[in-house]
């Protein structure tokens, strides 16, 4: 429920931003076509990887100042978390045929993308 609720969220804001009502990927890809890792990451990176990382680190920050206050008044936050959790791991845990072959060699893949040079350019992420 969440996922789908920040796919509605960023389309809408999207719309409204740009006057273009464009199709926008909800996150049901063939079920017989297994997408990969870095597939999943292009594709959420403007609507869920990126907001979750923004307030991620949002929330990281209001921890390290609320603790300058020995903790007194901090709010745990809870479904801060939880959402942009979901936000990140959602489209990992559901997607097509989740093998642990796949798995591992998504990981590879994964992390050979991360760690490369592709994607550094913000015209290589649609």
């Amino acid at each position: 429920f969440i996922f789908q609720n920040k796919n509605i969220a960023s389309s809408m804001k999207e719309g409204a931003m740009t006057g273009i009502a464009r199709y926008f990927f909800t996150g049901r890809p063939m079920a017989n076509q297994h997408q990969t890792w870095s597939d999943i990451y292009v594709t959420y990176w403007k609507s869920h990887y990126k907001p979750a990382f923004f307030v991620l680190s949002a929330y990281f920050i209001y921890r390290i100042l609320a603790a300058q206050n020995c903790g007194q008044g901090r709010l745990p936050m809870i479904l801060v978390l939880l959402s942009c959790t979901s936000w990140l791991i959602t489209p990992i845990v559901f997607s097509p045929f989740p093998r642990w072959t796949l798995i591992r060699q998504d990981l590879r893949e994964f992390n050979s993308f991360i760690t490369g040079e592709a994607g550094t350019v913000e015209a290589d992420i649609p």
